[in-house]
């Protein structure tokens, strides 16, 4: 149904059993279903009645219950069972809602059994009572019971307070009313904002809003004594100001624990003494509650300047301990302390294994593997190649275990690392390193990089070289061609015509892989002007005649460079990297092979 046939409905329905003046009209109200119930001739349940008469429905409850057995008996409802099943498909993400169990069976027709009824109750936020409560305890509905409980904790405190301020009149009771943050506060005599005071104003809680103001002379009085207790008294007039001193003084005179930005509005009022003040005291409390915490009550020293303190919240933030912070707490016989310490940056390192996107460094595994965490190494190791395979996309590899090569292998491409020649032939021999694939591409990628950072340590332009080429095999010529630019390299200045020969090839080569045939041409021209042995130019003029479909040109171009050193495998090898088939056909065939 739709919500106007829904309303439509619910209007019927009260008008024929008497409810037209109860005001709630919302489809999950547990009116709108007893009178669905009522209507398809189920009984209700004794929650059911009593509720109806604590909601002044006695005429609605004397109506049902007094109806007629023979009448009930004799009601035929079409498609009855399809009308329940209904309902209760209507009611399933209730049942997910307040997290009763997906093999627990609601019924409506059972009047013993009023999970359905409770459920909307919730629903309405209306507090649960002790014999409904029992009745969710008695079937084990365990997590359901702690909503409801907590649920009518809070609901029962909203209905105490409206009562206790005289704001009983508003309509809202639910937990996200205003009104309850706004009651809390008045109750903890904490001073209201200037938009809580307007809305009680909008609300025309004018009761409420007396019973504020007569407080403030109350509040004024005990201001004055926390500002003249913390040596407060210079302080700006500024309302929003007055009201933040006061609850930050009325807090830590609670005993509260205090945040660093509640402390900073001393300082932003340059109430210095006040900031030092609060801040030893506070610190002292931190770190009574960390020696508490930690295996250290025993320990002496309380001030906050104690260097215990200093480790302890180290520990408390599971961070690793130098040796001289272990070699302090051995030297006082805090061995507790020091069992803390690993456990809690175990515990951080656990946390940061079971994120997903964060891998150990060396030195945390190795700190595992020394401290008997072994069973945690290798989970974190585990989690950390499943983790790498996914990132380098070669999840489809079986082998799961960290001595695995290729573990190593993408650590190091994720560390940005160079690999050895022994990890370097185990890529290549294995199926997954083909030209084009992630790992390939990866490994490419890795060597561009390294190469990179190499040439930025030491000005070195033949590592651009090789950046290059590895930049082209992992299919990033965008980045080749970025990397040679004239203004990053300055090549009208450089001296060395070989180098500047081959980086003027380089570029020609990356911008061929992109299109660019007509820059390249122009590259590969001053390459062997500036190096006329240069047989990687003549290859590169070669393969840029190949893309246009000029095979004579071509293999004038290939015999040059042959004539210069280049060998036929490296021919081959270039024409097999940028040409079609049948242009490739076709040049090895005018070079005679």
């Amino acid at each position: 149904m739709t919500d106007d046939e829904v309303n439509k409905h619910f209007k019927a329905l009260k008008a024929k059993y008497q409810a037209s003046d109860y005001q709630d009209c919302s489809p999950s109200s547990p009116l709108y279903f007893m009178l669905r119930k009522t209507d398809l001739g189920i009984k209700l349940s004794p929650f059911e009645l009593d509720w109806l008469i604590t909601h002044d429905l006695s005429e609605t409850s004397k109506l049902i219950f007094l109806k007629p057995a023979e009448e009930k008996n004799l009601l035929e409802v079409p498609n009855l069972e399809q009308e329940i099943q209904k309902i209760l498909v209507e009611l399933s993400p209730l049942m997910s809602k307040y997290q009763v169990p997906t093999d627990y069976q609601p019924v409506l027709d059972d009047p013993y059994n009023p999970l359905c009824f409770l459920l909307l109750r919730l629903e309405s936020e209306e507090p649960l009572t002790i014999h409904e409560i029992q009745w969710l305890e008695a079937r084990r509905l365990v997590e359901t019971t702690v909503i409801a409980k907590e649920m009518s904790r809070k609901l029962s405190r909203f209905l105490r307070l409206k009562a206790k301020y005289q704001a009983s009149q508003h309509p809202d009771s639910s937990r996200s009313s205003p009104l309850f943050p706004i009651l809390e506060r008045l109750d903890e005599d904490r001073q209201l904002t200037d938009e809580e005071l307007n809305w009680l104003k909008s609300q025309e809680l004018f009761e409420t809003l007396e019973i504020y103001h007569n407080k403030g002379a109350v509040w004024e009085t005990e201001f004055f004594k926390l500002k003249e207790k913390y040596h407060a008294i210079k302080h700006s007039k500024n309302s929003s100001v007055v009201k933040q001193l006061y609850q930050t003084l009325q807090k830590f005179d609670a005993g509260e624990r205090m945040e660093e930005s509640e402390l900073e509005i001393l300082k932003e009022q340059k109430l210095t003494e006040t900031f030092l003040m609060l801040r030893e005291v506070e610190q002292t409390r931190h770190f009574a509650e960390l020696k508490q915490s930690y295996g250290a009550a025993d320990f002496d020293e309380s001030a906050p300047s104690s260097n215990l303190y200093q480790v302890l919240k180290k520990i408390d933030a599971g961070e690793l301990l130098m040796k001289s912070e272990m070699t302090f707490l051995s030297r006082r016989n805090l061995t507790d302390t020091m069992a803390f310490a690993a456990d809690k940056y175990a515990e951080s390192l656990n946390t940061k294994v079971t994120s997903g996107n964060q891998l150990l460094s060396p030195k945390e595994i190795e700190w595992l593997k020394q401290n008997g965490r072994e069973e945690l190494m290798i989970f974190a190791q585990q989690k950390q190649f499943a983790f790498l395979k996914s990132r380098y996309h070669v999840s489809d590899y079986e082998n799961q275990s960290p001595s695995d090569p290729l573990y190593s292998i993408l650590l190091k491409f994720f560390k940005v690392k160079r690999l050895p020649a022994t990890e370097v032939a185990w890529l290549k021999q294995n199926p997954l390193f083909e030209p084009g694939s992630p790992l390939f591409i990866a490994h490419h990628k890795n060597e561009a990089r390294l190469y990179e950072l190499e040439y930025q340590k030491t000005g070195d332009k033949w590592h651009i070289v090789d950046a290059v080429s590895h930049w082209r095999s992992a299919d990033k010529a965008i980045k080749a061609v970025n990397l040679t630019r004239n203004s990053k390299l300055k090549l009208s200045k450089m001296k060395g015509f070989k180098l500047k020969s081959i980086l003027l090839t380089a570029r020609g080569e990356a911008l061929r892989d992109i299109g660019k045939l007509e820059e390249a041409e122009t590259c590969a021209r001053q390459a062997f002007e500036l190096q006329p042995d240069n047989h990687l130019a003549y290859m590169l003029m070669g393969t840029i005649s190949l893309k246009r479909k000029e095979y004579s040109d071509g293999k004038m171009w290939f015999k040059k460079a042959k004539k210069r050193g280049a060998s036929s495998q490296q021919i081959d090898a270039e024409i097999e990297q940028v040409a079609e088939k049948a242009d490739k056909d076709n040049i090895l065939l005018n070079n005679g092979k």
